[in-house]
């Protein structure tokens, strides 16, 4: 923020590794022993590539998504068992990030961020439940049609809440995204570790 002294009205959270941890070994481990294929190779093929930005914004549907896979990681998976491993990635929530959120939901108006998909929303959705009704809203890439790092993804959110760049926070855990913010004029902190939230907090006058 250009005036540190202001206090930010708007407050964005990431989820992925902000709020929830996700790890996606699980994901290669599960798949590789339904399909036969280490697990190492299936790590190696895998690509976060058009198809996976497509289905994050919703442009794809799963069973499309599930094609996709199938064919780039030379692997036959089928539908159910392509499902649990890509909710396989999902862990716990990031240490005292509850509380944290209901500290700061009472002074600011604090909403989640994310690139996600029809899938995996239908799993942290139903099982973070209860650190995620400390958000006024969450924005997800695959209702939107835009995702991160894409600069109109974050224009809608500051348009929705009529807010200025220079008043909001925005917390990642990819510098991409945090950049890209940061070229609106957001406030963008990276977050390697959850003092990250807690010290851009405190520096800027909600802790």
């Amino acid at each position: 923020m250009n005036d540190r002294s202001e206090k930010p009205k708007l407050v964005i959270f990431d989820l992925g590794n902000v709020v929830i941890r996700i790890d996606w070994q699980p994901m290669f481990d599960l798949w590789s022993q339904v399909s036969g294929v280490p697990s190492n190779d299936l790590q190696q093929r895998f690509q976060f590539d058009e198809n996976y930005e497509g289905f994050e914004r919703g442009q794809l549907s799963a069973r499309d998504y599930h094609a996709c896979v199938c064919l780039s990681l030379g692997a036959d998976l089928s539908f159910p068992d392509f499902v649990a491993g890509w909710n396989a990635i999902f862990q716990d929530t990031v240490e005292d990030i509850g509380a944290l959120l209901a500290q700061l939901k009472d002074k600011v108006r604090v909403v989640a961020f994310t690139n996600s998909n029809e899938v995996h929303h239908q799993v942290w959705g139903k099982r973070f439940k209860e650190v995620l009704t400390h958000f006024h809203r969450i924005f997800i890439s695959s209702e939107m049609g835009l995702r991160k790092p894409e600069a109109e993804s974050f224009r809608h959110i500051l348009w929705h809440y009529a807010m200025e760049p220079r008043e909001t926070l925005f917390f990642d855990d990819l510098l991409p995204n945090v950049d890209a913010a940061r070229r609106l004029g957001i406030h963008g902190v990276l977050v390697e570790c959850p003092e990250s939230v807690r010290s851009a907090l405190r520096e800027t006058g909600l802790l």
